[in-house]
């Protein structure tokens, strides 16, 4: 049996690709907002010292959420190769939009646990 091309990749968004300062800060792992850049952090390891920078993404429940720069890079990556990349979360579709701008291109989110889909406008599907 060859290889099957991957055609596409669908992503929990809470916890998978967004990340919570209250969930890692107990393994050290603590988020600093940037004063200076509305909508940007950076995530450092308090053991070891890395540091990643983020995308600040809004929320209702869970508090400030982050997807690193680094994540989005590799999204595009996939997408530039053909890939659809898809988002599924249980979130609110009003939290979704507000996140939006902030994720990585994507050509659709499901959300509200997969009872509302929304697509990417025409022309920015798999660029």
């Amino acid at each position: 049996m060859g290889v099957t091309k991957v055609r596409a990749v669908f992503s929990d968004l809470d916890g998978t690709l967004c990340h919570f300062d209250r969930d890692t800060r107990k393994h050290g792992v603590v988020t600093e907002e940037d004063p200076l850049t509305p909508g940007e952090a950076t995530v450092r390891n308090t053991h070891t010292g890395e540091t990643r920078r983020c995308r600040l993404l809004p929320t209702s429940t869970m508090g400030n959420g982050v997807v690193s720069d680094e994540t989005a890079r590799l999204v595009g990556e996939l997408r530039k190769a053909g890939v659809i990349f898809v988002v599924v979360s249980g979130a609110r579709s009003s939290t979704i939009m507000k996140r939006l701008p902030l994720l990585p291109h994507l050509d659709a989110a499901v959300s509200e646990t997969g009872s509302r889909v929304m697509y990417a406008p025409e022309g920015e599907q798999g660029s």
